[in-house]
Parts: structure tokens; C-alpha cells; sequence
């Protein structure tokens, strides 16, 4: 779960700014709270709200940023051209975010200037604030400063085996951390490695907890399609078709078939042909990707090499009982998104995900994102978290979502970000925020010059 993201001279982030899913005070919606067995609880949705150019996307890309770093393990090249344009002096990014694993608070923090990382660091937070024992404090795992000098300070517990001590893992992180750019949560990651002590070295867990959490960060856009996923098992599959069909009318079911290599080169434009062959050469045997030109189609190498291909087609029914098969790009764009809302709400159902997805009404029509998200807001087993930014504001329904699960983004006059909560206004239960968000109540709208005082006609026709 994410607890909270703080970002800084990043995007159109121009001071410290805090986005969190910590629950308020108050007591709507109970069932959005999850509440951890340490007395933390965490929220499970939250709406973002704000005018065009606010930066409510500079949020999801902050953190989407932060994931693809930690990922590649450096910061080279990832955060050239990106600060807040507008500041006389150089300051540095920092981009911080506090999550929990299985009931362990933890933060992870990183600081850059230009292509240097000068500080990084990773904490287990205490939890004497939920609890009587006054004697909790915070762990540090590792940190990591370069000012001038470079610093790294590590857990006592973390050594490569009993003969070893913290210091010899030191100094073998910084005979190989030669490069700035480097993260040292990479280095350590590629020691646990080589050591082969990921899965029985408790010592390490921190440190494969942060790896692997934020693989369950995903950062949703047009390109994506989780639904291959999902219609890959067949007990998920007839949950998919089920909601699909009484979705979008006309649809039947959906199902992978199997064409040929040769079959689907033809579908490729000639540019494509001979960087799919190359590509496929390389595959890892049992590799299964899925091809980003064509989210329909699913490649895979099997142990003997042989490159195995299936297509994803949709059944269409009349009211005659008469079935067409259509291939999933020829449906339109707002089918194609229904097909990644559709999953991404059965992996709700099925596993702990969290979903960051920009502009969720792209395509799809009012109607049915209200009852998409409605969906999610009345399941009482939902275990995911789902971050979004629209301009839906029929959204903007205290039945829906809870005060602190709606956010705004609202540009301040030095053409900075700031962001701030529903749940920070004083609110009455007979008050319509959607029309109050329209009338400019909490801010986060466009002002718009009068149109009808502006002349759109050629003064010199």
C-alpha cells in the first residue's frame, strides 16, 4: 500500500509537496479504510481533480518515475530537463515515498542534482505512535550522502554471511558503486544475487521487500492491456467475459487463437518485420511478452525455441444469434479501455496492486466510468489501491468516494503545483460538491476569459 509521495523541484513540483492516502477523521465509506493489524490504517482509492496543465499528471508521472528508476537501478539520463522551470537558482529532486508490506511502515527517499545521486535512503518507520511501546524507533537500512564526499551507512544486520560484518559489505558496495548515478538499493540487489541469500537470509528481507514492492506499482496508459493477464486463466476469463458482455452490447466472449509466425509478420508493417525476428532470437526460453504495437497479440519461446504466437479476438453476437470474430484493434477506443477497466477491477478482487491511471474517462462514456468506480467503492473485499486524475465530476459523490479520497491539483501564480485534500474543507452533509467544485468552491477549475467578449474575427479580412 502506498501511505504517502513527497516530491520536489520535479515537473511543475516546485517546494516540498505531499499527495497521501492516510484516512481523515471521518467516518464515511468505512469499508475504504483498510485497517493493518499494527493500527495503521491506509485509504483505497483516491480521485485527483484540477484544471488542464494543473499537474495532476505530473503527479502519477513523479511516481511512475521513481518506479522506472529504482527498476533500472541508475538515474542516467531519467531526470535531464525535468526540474521546475521557473526556479532562478538550481535546486535539488527529491522524490520520497512511504508504503507498507505486510504491516512494516516503510520509506524510501532519493535526492539528485543533475546526474548525481546525493542522498539516498531506505528506513523501517517506527510504529510507537500506533502502539504503548515508547521504545520503538526508526531502523535505518542504508543511507547513502555525497556532498562533496561520499558517505554510505548500513544496517549492522546486513552481511554477506556469519564471518562477515557490515563493514566488509560496505566495502565491497564501494569498490563496485563507482558510478554516481548508481543506486546503491541496485547494488545491494545485485550482491543478494550473486550471494544467492534472496530467499533464506532474513537479514535481506528489507531490501527484497522494496525490490519487489514496487512491482506492483502500475502505471496505466493507453499502451497498456492488462487483460491478456486476465483472459490467460481460465477461471479469471469467464469473470472477464461476464462483465464485458453485460458491459458493451453485441460482445459475446473473447478468446486467444493461435496463427502463425508467418501470419502475423503479415499483419506488421515492413519496418517491424526484421526487429520482431531479431527480437524474438533473444527471447529467454518460456518468455512471454506481449507485443506493444499489437496489444492484442501474445508471443512466447517454448523450451525447444520455437516462437509460438496468439491473437486475441472478440465474438460479436446479433440479434439474429449470428457470431462475427473481431480482432481486439478493430474495436473501438473506448472497447479497448473497457478491456484494461475490466481487468484492472478483477485484480482488484484478486490481488493487494496498485493502479495509478491518468485521465480514467478517456474514452469510455460517463455512464459507464460512474459504474466502474461506483463498482469498486461498494465491494467490501477490494485489497488494491487505485490512484486516478479526471475531470468526471459527477464523480464528486460523497456515496461514491469518502472527502480525503478526492484531491486537487491547482496551479499557484508562480506556475507551481500544489495539492490538497477534500477533506481539509469544512464540509455539510447536505452539501452537492460536485456543484460546488464547478462554482469554484475548492478551487483546482479553470478561469476562463468571457466568451462573449471575444472577437474572433480577422481585424484586417
Amino acid at each position: 500500500m502506498i501511505i504517502r509521495f513527497v516530491v520536489k523541484n520535479l515537473f511543475s513540483f516546485n517546494e516540498l509537496t505531499e499527495f497521501n492516502m492516510v484516512p481523515s477523521n471521518g467516518t464515511s465509506l468505512p469499508h475504504h479504510v483498510y485497517k493493518h493489524s499494527n493500527a495503521l490504517s491506509t485509504l483505497r482509492m483516491s480521485a485527483i481533480y484540477g484544471a488542464n496543465a494543473a499537474g495532476k499528471s505530473n503527479l502519477l508521472k513523479a511516481i511512475g518515475l521513481l518506479k522506472e528508476v529504482v527498476e533500472k537501478g541508475t538515474i542516467d539520463g531519467f531526470f535531464k530537463n525535468k526540474t521546475f522551470r521557473f526556479n532562478d537558482v538550481e535546486e535539488r529532486i527529491y522524490l520520497g515515498i512511504e508504503f507498507l508490506v505486510e504491516d512494516i511502515k516503510y520509506y524510501y527517499g532519493l535526492e539528485i542534482e543533475g546526474n548525481k545521486i546525493t542522498e539516498e535512503e531506505f528506513t523501517k518507520i517506527s510504529l510507537a505512535e500506533y502502539s504503548n511501546d515508547v521504545n520503538q524507533k526508526d531502523e535505518v537500512i542504508f543511507k547513502r550522502t555525497h556532498n562533496g564526499k561520499r558517505i554510505i551507512e548500513l544496517n549492522e544486520n546486513l552481511k554477506l554471511n556469519e564471518k562477515t560484518s557490515a563493514d566488509d559489505l560496505k566495502k565491497a558496495i564501494e569498490i563496485g558503486l563507482a558510478q554516481d548515478n548508481e543506486l546503491l538499493i541496485n547494488r545491494l540487489a545485485k550482491l543478494v544475487d550473486v550471494h544467492d541469500i534472496r530467499n533464506n537470509r532474513k537479514e535481506f528481507n528489507d531490501i527484497i521487500q522494496l525490490i519487489n514492492w514496487f512491482d506492483i506499482i502500475f502505471i496505466i496508459d493507453s499502451k497498456d492491456a492488462f487483460s491478456s493477464v486476465v483472459l490467460k486463466d481460465n477461471e479469471l476469463k469467464l469473470k472477464f467475459d461476464q462483465v464485458l458482455s453485460e458491459t458493451i452490447k453485441g460482445i459475446k466472449s473473447t478468446a486467444f487463437i493461435q496463427i502463425s509466425v508467418e501470419e502475423y509478420l503479415k499483419e506488421l508493417p515492413d519496418k517491424y518485420s526484421d526487429s520482431f525476428l531479431k527480437a524474438t532470437a533473444n527471447f529467454p526460453i518460456n518468455h512471454i511478452v506481449q507485443n506493444s504495437e499489437n496489444k492484442d497479440v501474445i508471443i512466447q519461446k517454448n523450451s525447444s525455441g520455437k516462437v509460438s504466437i496468439e491473437q486475441l479476438e472478440i465474438n460479436h453476437e446479433n440479434n439474429r444469434s449470428n457470431i462475427k470474430k473481431f480482432k481486439f484493434l478493430e474495436e473501438s477506443d473506448g472497447t479497448q479501455r473497457m478491456f484494461l477497466l475490466i481487468s484492472i477491477l478483477i485484480f482488484f478482487k484478486n490481488s493487494n496492486w496498485v493502479f495509478l491511471i491518468d485521465e480514467i474517462e478517456h474514452s469510455i462514456h460517463p455512464s459507464l466510468i460512474k459504474d466502474f468506480i461506483n463498482k469498486i467503492s461498494k465491494e467490501e473485499d477490494i485489497e488494491g489501491q487505485l490512484i486516478f486524475t479526471t475531470h468526471d465530476t459527477q464523480l464528486l459523490d460523497l456515496e461514491i468516494l469518502r472527502p480525503d479520497e478526492i484531491w486537487f491539483a491547482e496551479k499557484k501564480p508562480d506556475q507551481s503545483t500544489t495539492l490538497y485534500p477534500l477533506s481539509d474543507f469544512k464540509l455539510t452533509e447536505v452539501m452537492n460538491i460536485e456543484k460546488g467544485y464547478l462554482n469554484g468552491r475548492f478551487g483546482a477549475i479553470p478561469f476562463l476569459g468571457d466568451f462573449k467578449d471575444l472577437n474572433l474575427e480577422d481585424s484586417n479580412a
